[in-house]
């Protein structure tokens, strides 16, 4: 084996995001390539112990999909790892939410997108585990793209994986009643995500501010309002 420790070089130009619950992302120009690409920095501090650093690199390569984000390389300095990926203007999900009010037709063609991609990696005994909007990017060609596989976990043989943290919003029933989870655990989330497709971000945003969702919102069905759409929205698509 002949092994080579070589240099990369980049430039970071802007955050963006600010739901990641253990890393920043930033917009970078690689100096290499003369182009911009998007930096996931994760401090090795918020890594566990008995964690290999580059395991979400390796998840994400391992799940190539057309609509899973690509990623181009990663490395590592004496405090943080980082992940290369695409630039895509577009953005976020999240963004685009933030911005305006998503037609029908764009909510089903985002879904379709996401939802192939949750799909794909649950039949390779993958749980994503962090699926809401701004884990969802929108490329060029228009196509929606799961990213941020920093909490994915491989199931044991029996379908069941363990997550240590989880974001305040989208906590899901099983989160509060048990220890192991299977892909319904992600499949609570893409309903979340779904929700804020068809209404917006308003509600989730406000508990945010007031420390997340609680048991009893969650187990119970209380958050969000299950009968609450904007009027744009069809029967057909709340049900």
């Amino acid at each position: 084996m002949d092994t080579r420790v070589t240099e990369i070089a980049f430039d970071l130009l802007k955050e963006i995001g600010n739901e990641g619950l253990n890393s920043r992302t930033y917009i970078a120009q690689d100096i290499q390539l003369d182009a911009n690409i998007v930096i996931k920095e994760v401090n090795k501090l918020s890594i566990s112990p008995d964690t290999t650093y580059f395991a979400e690199a390796r998840l994400l390569y391992a799940s190539r999909h057309p609509n899973v984000m690509e990623i181009k390389y990663a490395s590592q300095d004496d405090d943080n790892l980082y992940l290369a990926m695409p630039y895509y203007k577009n953005g976020s999900l999240n963004a685009l939410i933030n911005n305006k009010f998503l037609s029908v037709p764009e909510i089903i063609h985002y879904g379709l997108d996401f939802l192939s991609a949750l799909n794909y990696i649950h039949s390779k005994g993958l749980i994503h585990f962090d699926v809401k909007p701004s884990n969802i990017i929108i490329n060029d060609a228009g196509k929606a793209l799961l990213t941020d596989f920093g909490l994915a976990q491989l199931t044991d043989k029996y379908g069941f994986a363990e997550v240590p943290l989880a974001y305040p919003t989208h906590l899901t029933p099983e989160w509060f009643q048990a220890s192991v989870f299977t892909s319904q655990y992600d499949v609570f989330q893409a309903g979340l995500t779904l929700y804020r497709m068809c209404n917006g971000n308003s509600d989730f945003d406000d508990k945010l501010q007031n420390g997340g969702v609680t048991r009893d919102e969650v187990v119970r069905g209380i958050f969000p309002d299950r009968y609450k759409f904007l009027p744009h929205i069809p029967n057909s698509l709340r049900k």
